[in-house]
């Protein structure tokens, strides 16, 4: 059983221990995937939908293995800072 990682220690998809802060010029917010899992159903969601809209690229964030309400609000926070959106998939209360 995987465990999730201490709450400052996200990662990106791309690898990265955080999402570059700020909002960008121009640039759509990102979605914020947050999943107990490995994120991929929620990500795939999440590119299913935006294929509606093949000129935007916006930017996709997977937190994955979250297991506790901190993850969560920490994810939240990062979404808000950033005026992303969060899309919350298969969590569950240990």
């Amino acid at each position: 059983m995987e465990t999730a990682p201490p709450p400052d220690k996200f990662k990106c998809k791309d690898g990265n221990s955080e999402h570059e802060k700020g909002k960008k010029e121009g640039h759509p917010p990102p979605v914020y995937v947050v999943s107990g899992g490995t994120g991929a159903s929620g990500q795939q969601i999440v590119e299913t939908v935006l294929a509606q809209f093949p000129t935007l690229r916006v930017p996709i964030i997977v937190r994955n293995h979250v297991r506790s309400l901190q993850q969560v609000e920490i994810a939240v926070k990062e979404a808000e800072a950033e005026g992303g959106t969060v899309c919350i998939r298969s969590w569950t209360a240990p």
